[in-house]
């Protein structure tokens, strides 16, 4: 892990050389195959402080490389768990064959499972329905929590309870959006000192824009419902 972690860190030193188009591949990486922790945030920070100016170009690019990112682990995901679904059932169905040739059919080939696995089985489900029912949300929150925060936790849950392709990216880019734009606005304002406030009121500014998403939600569905 320590030389993981090791690798991480001077490939974002390394990447961190090339302007822009670094902070692009470092949110990638840090959105899908490796964890870059801060890295893309304080080299936005950093850039937007040099080069004001340039600063929405560098929000673009940090945006795009992380849902980018967040998109490959959300696709390998699926496609990994349509996978395994075949893979069970063939194998329920070679096994029902095999048991009782004539009356082998898959859906009736599995037992139930043990009181305690049922009871595991209804907490998953329960936190799916919630999943499913505030996907959007959840993908909002989780791109604005802070690290060590493991964001790559959401789109994982996202492909798990096949969130739509299209809210999920859409609420990347508002979550990343959000996160990136506060963190380029601050650094373009207050120049170098941005990257220690940031480094000092990190949890805090994510926590901010985390009560500002769920108000509007509930407001919005608040009305929503009283209009309805």
């Amino acid at each position: 892990m320590h030389f993981l972690n090791s690798l991480s860190a001077g490939l974002g030193n390394v990447l961190a050389r090339y302007g822009g188009w670094g902070l692009f591949a470092i949110s990638f990486l840090d959105a899908s195959a490796l964890g870059l922790p801060l890295i893309n945030d304080l080299l936005l920070i950093h850039l937007a402080s040099q080069h004001p100016a340039r600063t929405p170009v560098y929000v673009l690019q940090s945006t795009g490389g992380s849902v980018l990112g967040s998109y490959a682990l959300y696709t390998f995901v699926r496609a990994g768990r349509r996978l395994l679904l075949w893979r069970r059932s063939s194998s329920r169905a070679t096994a029902a064959q095999a048991a009782d040739p004539v009356q082998a059919d898959p859906r009736t080939a599995a037992t139930l499972p043990p009181n305690g696995a049922r009871a595991g089985a209804g907490k998953v489900a329960r936190v799916q329905r919630w999943l499913e029912r505030n996907d959007f949300a959840a993908i909002v929150i989780g791109s604005l929590l802070p690290p060590p925060a493991p964001f790559k936790a959401f789109p994982v849950a996202a492909a798990a309870v096949r969130m739509n392709p299209m809210r999920f990216t859409v609420a990347l880019v508002v979550g990343r959006g959000l996160r990136f734009g506060l963190e380029g606005w601050l650094g373009a304002l207050y120049g170098a000192s941005a990257e220690q406030y940031f480094r000092t009121h990190l949890a805090q500014l994510s926590f901010l824009s985390i009560a500002l998403i769920v108000g509007a939600i509930v407001l919005y569905r608040f009305c929503f419902i009283t209009e309805n």
